[in-house]
């Protein structure tokens, strides 16, 4: 017995409307086995494979990733230290001297300076209780003991022997005494030395050197 089949051919409208879907299908496997396809080769080559989305770039945005300007710092320099200049003094404290500026006279500062003064006298006078000298310039040798001796003279040189009360209002002036009570000095750069003994001493003036002769 034969059996016969019939077979319905598809109509055209019904190709028709199946035809897109099944395109769309083949589109689709076919993109994603690229896809695969890409992925694969680019991991067995050690590429970085990026998946962006649709409307961005690939650029940062601007500023990202970039460290911030560091401020710009300019070292300052340490000021440069300035010593103080000193003000010259000539001239020093000694038993009651003061120091200044003034240029003092020569000081008796041992018996050899007392025994050249001696030599060198240009007048020799004696005492008798008191004495005052005035004569500037002059190196004057005061023989025997004094009440008190005043010397107003300015850079004058007395050399003298046992005072009791010496003063002193001239300027630039030395004086050498064997042994001397009390001295008071009103001038300014005068030198004063005596051989013994521990005088009182009171001293108002400036840039005056006292003190005891050595031997």
């Amino acid at each position: 017995m034969t059996m016969m089949h019939s077979f319905e051919r598809p109509s055209a409208h019904r190709r028709a409307g199946r035809a897109p879907g099944g395109a769309r299908a083949v589109a689709a496997r076919a993109i994603g086995a690229a896809a695969v396809g890409l992925l694969v080769v680019g991991l067995a080559s050690g590429c970085t494979l990026t998946i962006r989305e649709a409307g961005t770039s690939g650029e940062p945005p601007a500023g990202a990733g970039s460290a911030p300007d560091s401020p710009s710092t300019t070292p300052m320099s340490a000021p440069t230290p300035t010593a103080a200049t000193p003000t010259p003094t000539v001239g020093s404290e000694t038993d009651g001297g003061t120091a200044s500026g003034a240029m003092p006279a020569p000081t008796p500062d041992t018996s050899t300076d007392r025994d050249r003064w001696i030599a060198e006298a240009t007048t020799t006078q004696g005492c008798d209780a008191e004495l005052t000298l005035s004569t500037a310039g002059a190196v004057v040798r005061v023989e025997g003991p004094c009440e008190t001796l005043t010397v107003s003279a300015d850079a004058a040189v007395v050399v003298a022997d046992q005072v009791g009360t010496l003063v002193v209002t001239g300027a630039g002036t030395a004086v050498s005494v064997l042994e001397v009570g009390a001295v008071r000095v009103s001038g300014s750069a005068n030198s004063i030395a005596w051989q013994t003994g521990t005088p009182t001493v009171a001293d108002t003036g400036t840039a005056n050197r006292l003190g005891k002769a050595s031997s």
